[in-house]
Formats: structure tokens, sequence, C-alpha cells
């Protein structure tokens, strides 16, 4: 599997994925009563009227709303220039392929910047062609939407031309992490493995890559390799100590775990020296 990070540091981009504050629901609505100077008119001890029905206070006049799934089209149409379907070519050297992106979700990075996630479908749909994961950063103004950042091939992997599937986590590092998961299968035996790539403030940083989390050749039957067997287990990512290590935990035929950690001042997190593992 391919997967480049592009890291283009176009002022402070990729936040920190913090949530924008939410107002305070009624049951809270006496943390904010009036004391007993309240204005004329108004009931010492009575909650302001527009809280009195439990709405929570109105937003700043200049407020603007954040970006949702309405937006989600629009958004893409600002961030590549053209709307979805929109067809480019990525990578780097002689590693290029033509990719088409479509919108996948926006993952909230700070309290005016969201990131859109687009999928991208390699061309190319050969076994071991796979896709691409697009990062925008973009920000919400009077004047519409603006990109803060784009990595259009942040993440690569996947076979027969599919991206990787992608979710995101909370757990792992100060930032949010996007989790990318590619696959692949050859003569029976089935692999998986993911990334972690934190959008942090300045930028994506590919944290770890292509760390193993489930292997399977039970379709080999008994034509399995000898010294092998047959093997069917998984790997689950558990956050160790956060923005230092984390854990793979081994569960099913193969058990045991690989603790990932990152040295001060570094930015990839390194495996461990583990006892071999079966793999295909």
């Amino acid at each position: 599997m391919k997967r480049v990070l592009g890291v283009m540091v176009l002022g402070a981009v990729l936040g920190g994925l913090a949530g924008c504050g939410k107002p305070k629901p009624a049951a809270n609505a006496q943390a904010n009563v009036m004391g007993p100077g309240a204005p004329p008119g108004m009931t010492p001890g009575a909650p302001p009227p527009e809280l009195a029905n439990g709405a929570g206070p109105p937003p700043p006049p200049d407020a603007l709303p954040p970006l949702g799934s309405s937006d989600l089209l629009p958004a893409f149409k600002v961030a590549f220039g053209q709307p979805a379907p929109a067809t480019l070519e990525v990578g780097r050297g002689d590693q290029r392929m033509t990719v088409s992106f479509e919108p996948a979700g926006f993952v909230p990075v700070g309290p005016d910047v969201v990131a859109l996630i687009s999928k991208g479908t390699n061309r190319d749909t050969c076994h071991a062609c796979g896709g691409a994961l697009s990062i925008h950063y973009l920000h919400r103004t009077p004047q519409g939407v603006e990109v803060v950042g784009a990595w259009t091939d942040a993440v690569q992997g996947g076979e027969f031309g599919a991206p990787p599937r992608w979710r995101t986590r909370g757990d792992l590092f100060e930032n949010v992490a996007l989790v990318a998961e590619s696959a692949a299968m050859a003569q029976g035996c089935a692999v998986s493995a993911e990334d972690l790539v934190e959008l942090t403030p300045q930028g994506p940083i590919l944290r770890a890559e292509n760390i193993p989390t489930g292997m399977s050749n039970k379709a080999m039957g008994p034509a399995a390799p000898q010294d092998m067997g047959v093997q069917d287990y998984r790997g689950r990512i558990v956050s160790a100590d956060k923005g230092k290590t984390f854990t793979v935990n081994y569960f099913g035929s193969y058990t045991g775990s690989a603790q990932w950690a990152r040295a001060s001042g570094q930015d990839r997190y390194t495996p461990p020296q583990e006892p071999k593992r079966p793999w295909c």
C-alpha cells in the first residue's frame, strides 16, 4: 500500500478539532438567573426572557452558523474548484494516479474551521491500485466558504481502485485522529492495516502508518503454509499514554500486544520489536 501525506503549511492549517461552545440546557437555566439587582420589570431570581423557554442565550450578532451536511456539496465545489465528482491527478514522482473525488464528510477542527474529508477512487482498478483520501480545511466567512489548506492525497491505500475506509477518534492524540483502514487479499490470504493522521492546528501529520490490524488465511484451507497453519486474528488499537503511546491488542488465533511509541521531538510513532507474528 502506498500513502503520501502532503504537508503544506499554509500559515497554520488543519486545526486542533476543538468543538464550539454549547448553549446550556434548560436544566441549567437557574445558573444564569439574574441577581437582586434585576432591571425594572424583571423579578429578581427569574431567568432572562431569552432563557425562560430553555432555548439558551442567543448567539452573538456577528456569529456565523457552522458548516453542516447541507453545505457539503457547495463546500466541496469551493475546495476542488469543480462540482463532485472532481477528477484530479495526485501523487508524487512516478507514483501518480488519476482519482475521482466525492465528499465524504466534515470533521470539526477548531471553533470556526472544519476539515472536509473526500474519498477518491482511482481510475485504474488493478488489484494493487488503491485510492486516496483528501483533506481540505475550510472556514466560513461573511463572504462565503474559504479554503484554509489543501492536502489532496493525504492518505493512499486500498485495492481495486477503492479508497481507504475512514473514521475519527479523539482518544489517541492531543487533536482528533483520522483513522484510515486499508484491506487487501491475495491467494486466499487477507490482511488489514491502519494509518493514523493527527489533524493538528498546523496541518495533518502522519503519526503512524501500516499498523497491522488483521490477518486471515482461512480461505487457503489445507494449502496454508505448514509453518504458519490456519490463522484468523484481528488487532484493536487502544490508547495507552495519550500523545505518547498506543497499544495494538491482538485476539483470535494469535494473541499478544504491541505498543507503539513516539520519541520526544519526533512526529512518528514507531513499532516495537515484537515476537514474529503470523503474516501473509
